[in-house]
């Protein structure tokens, strides 16, 4: 019986198929009756999560028994709306937060009563549990400390002095997935700020992909100031030659696109500063400049797309400020930095309404 390697291949009948087969968990599924609330459970399931993770990924099922009669082993747990939160909440104590996917909706077993499939990720292994210990899951599905050589080939030779900023920058991306307030946040953008400058090429992408989450899921909401700590953030820590990190150039450059991109199509769109338009503008039209340059052509359309985003945003809106928006997306798309430093006269009056607006 094949076990089902994505969250939208898991049915309660294929459930059902793995218990009639009798295959036992491996380091790829286990089967929990509940969501524990007691403290040894919670440690238990933080281990579980972390040992699954270091082991490179798997699926828990919540409301399925142990033991039994395969036909009655799928009990369900009751409805929950409060289920991710508090998954999450545990799962964010181990070292670092262990990231992970609930499938949504849950498995319908009654009408009070259904059965939970999270997935456990392993893109930022190895993970330690409250006590500071790693484990990895075996084939038979129980967890074993790691042995100190297990645990260096985790860690990538050329990610062992990167690990610590890393674990930071993945623990600041987990409060922007579930921000309890702009005070929350700020902190965070914060303590982005030093390696946006100085880190590593693996951490600056990180730091875009953390940014990357806030912009997405907390668009059309950001404070002035949270807009502008992302657009400095973003172009610090965007790259500028595929010379300086190969491997990680592509991903970067992409998610730095889509950080601007978000920041200015809600810059344009409720204009809450016409610096951030300009500054958006200024920093996608670098980032032509540099496809041009280095002739990157495949790059080209997720900035072009980013522009339309804005130029889009800014036609849905009335006042006369947001086709000063417009106007200027245009011409940073239409004319990259390079050799287009000054605009045409026409502009300059645009240009000085759009930097007057609610400063």
């Amino acid at each position: 019986m094949r076990v089902p390697t994505s969250l939208s291949q898991w049915t309660l009948a294929t459930i059902q198929q793995l218990l009639n087969a009798n295959c036992i968990e491996d380091g790829r599924f286990d089967w929990k009756v509940m969501l524990p609330r007691d403290v040894e459970g919670k440690e238990r399931i933080i281990r579980a999560a972390a040992s699954m993770a270091n082991a490179g990924g798997g699926f828990l099922i919540f409301g399925v028994q142990d033991n039994g009669e395969p036909n009655n082993r799928i009990v369900g747990v009751p409805v929950d709306n409060e289920f991710g939160r508090e998954l999450s909440q545990q799962l964010h104590r181990a070292d670092p937060p262990i990231p992970h996917s609930v499938q949504n909706p849950p498995l319908k077993l009654e009408p009070d009563r259904v059965v939970y499939v999270v997935e456990i990720l392993s893109i930022s292994m190895p993970h330690a549990d409250t006590t500071g210990r790693y484990y990895v899951r075996t084939g038979g599905g129980t967890d074993q400390p790691l042995k100190t050589h297990q645990l260096r080939g985790l860690f990538r030779s050329d990610e062992v002095r990167e690990a610590p900023g890393l674990n930071e920058i993945k623990k600041i991306a987990f409060t922007f997935l579930r921000p309890d307030g702009w005070d929350q946040i700020r902190p965070g953008l914060q303590t982005l700020a030093a390696y946006a400058v100085e880190g590593t090429p693996r951490q600056k992408s990180a730091l875009l992909e953390a940014l990357t989450r806030l912009a997405v899921f907390t668009r059309q909401g950001m404070p002035e100031d949270v807009l502008f700590n992302m657009l400095n953030l973003c172009e610090e820590a965007a790259p500028h030659s595929p010379e300086d990190a190969p491997e990680l150039f592509d991903e970067a450059f992409q998610l730095a696109v889509e950080v601007a991109g978000h920041v200015g199509y809600d810059a344009a769109l409720y204009m809450r500063h016409g610096f951030a338009v300009h500054t958006t503008a200024r920093l996608l039209s670098q980032f032509l400049d540099l496809i041009n340059r280095q002739h990157l052509e495949y790059l080209r359309r997720p900035v072009l797309e980013a522009f339309e985003s804005c130029i889009n945003a800014g036609r849905r809106a009335q006042p006369e400020e947001f086709s000063d928006a417009v106007s200027w997306y245009q011409y940073k798309r239409d004319h990259p930095a390079r050799g287009h430093l000054v605009p045409p006269k026409e502009l300059d009056a645009i240009e000085a309404r759009l930097l007057g607006v609610r400063k």
